[in-house]
């Protein structure tokens, strides 16, 4: 996936947040793949991969990850575009236990990414 810069201005953190330090650490987690969309809910914006059938998972990326809208962009930690939105992602991750209050009202969990793949 091949980035570009984009500035810091009217970005939006993400929901539900992620963890801060976390980004590219070893992992032995799965591989998700979908189209990426996302939509502001309050002053955050919640990210969601579609499925084939058009079913929305909610997905969750580290805290140093930020959205653009208008149109929606990904921004990784160092301000460069790593997807918008349509666009065909993979991501390594996995769902966060069905207890943890950042998964409350998502009937199909949520993706933790630790990180987005080329």
């Amino acid at each position: 996936m091949v980035a570009e810069h984009d500035d810091r201005r009217d970005t939006h953190q993400l929901f539900p947040p992620g963890r801060v330090g976390f980004l590219n650490g070893p992992t032995r987690l799965a591989i998700n793949r979908g189209t990426l969309t996302g939509e502001l809910v309050g002053d955050r914006v919640a990210v969601w991969l579609l499925n084939d059938d058009k079913d929305r998972t909610a997905f969750m990326l580290p805290g140093e990850y930020s959205a653009r809208l208008d149109p929606f962009k990904l921004i990784n930690e160092h301000g460069e575009v790593v997807a918008r939105d349509g666009q065909r992602i993979a991501v390594v991750g996995g769902f966060l236990p069905g207890e943890d209050p950042r998964a409350a009202g998502y009937q199909r969990g949520v993706l933790c990414a630790s990180r987005l793949l080329d």
